[in-house]
């Protein structure tokens, strides 16, 4: 959190969003959606995720 005149505000890195809480950050599991635009295999990994296929393609 950053400290601003008379209050503070919250952020989080990039593959995370802000939680209820406005304090924690929480990953995004990027494969809920759309498989994570993988073409077959899509791996949440904690603040990204990454795309695999089947063995011989």
């Amino acid at each position: 959190c950053t400290n601003t005149f008379g209050s503070f505000y919250c952020s989080c890195a990039a593959g995370y969003n802000l939680g209820v809480d406005g304090f924690a950050c929480n990953d995004i599991d990027e494969c809920v959606t759309a498989n994570g635009n993988c073409s077959q295999f899509c791996t949440n990994t904690d603040g990204s995720f990454y795309c695999s296929c089947a063995a011989g393609y």
